[in-house]
């Protein structure tokens, strides 16, 4: 997913909410389908949630609390190959405290990706990482004099499949998504997961709808 990788860094919300699962008595999809489909669901968000104004801070709710579902990504950059883990995530926001918790699970890996998805082997994978989060805060004043509301977060854990067990420990900045109130969450940072002992280049990213 090349072209995803570089949306992430550069700094634009880019994901989507997986839309609603199939009817009673349908099969479950393959592991390269789940795959394609969660791709699909990034792909969607560019002119979807993604494409909305960052919420701001004066329309950031100040108490209650809001759950959060979507994909989550973990693109590694390996050899002219970019090796992908997708994932289902679920993050409840804490108007009140300012925090943020969830969970990402339920993954899959392909060996290597591209925009429109697996272009390698795929398969499941075991494990799950935890969402922390909090420090809303006011990002730069856009047009008007408007202030985002942005936040940190930190995603963590081990995913382990085949011969390969892969450690994250990333740290994330993000924003909530739409006016009047956040319908939505984007949140994405760079930096290294440990595969197998050694060091790789990393990105993770999250976008979420309520």
């Amino acid at each position: 997913m090349r072209l995803v990788v570089v949306t992430i860094l550069s700094g634009l919300p880019f994901l989507s909410a997986c839309g609603g699962g199939g009817g009673a008595g349908s099969a479950p999809p393959s592991d390269t389908a789940l795959f394609d489909a969660r791709v699909a669901d990034l792909r969607a968000f560019e002119t979807g949630i993604g494409a909305r104004l960052p919420t701001t801070m004066a329309n950031l709710p100040e108490s209650g609390a809001a759950t959060y579902t979507g994909t989550a990504l973990l693109g590694l950059d390996r050899d002219g190959t970019q090796p992908a883990y997708l994932g289902r995530a679920a993050v409840t926001a804490d108007f009140a405290a300012g925090v943020l918790s969830g969970r990402v699970d339920d993954y899959v890996y392909a060996a290597d990706s591209d925009d429109d998805g697996a272009i390698g082997p795929v398969r499941p994978v075991e494990g799950a990482l935890t969402l922390t989060g909090g420090n809303f805060a006011p990002g730069p004043a856009g047009p008007g004099g408007a202030r985002p509301a942005g936040f940190d977060a930190n995603v963590a854990g081990t995913l382990t499949g085949g011969a390969q067990a892969v450690v994250v420990d990333q740290d994330l900045i993000g924003s909530f998504l739409g006016n009047p109130g956040p319908v939505g969450i984007a949140a994405a940072g760079a930096g290294t997961a440990v595969v197998n002992g050694v060091e790789e280049q990393s990105v993770f990213a999250l976008g979420l709808r309520r």
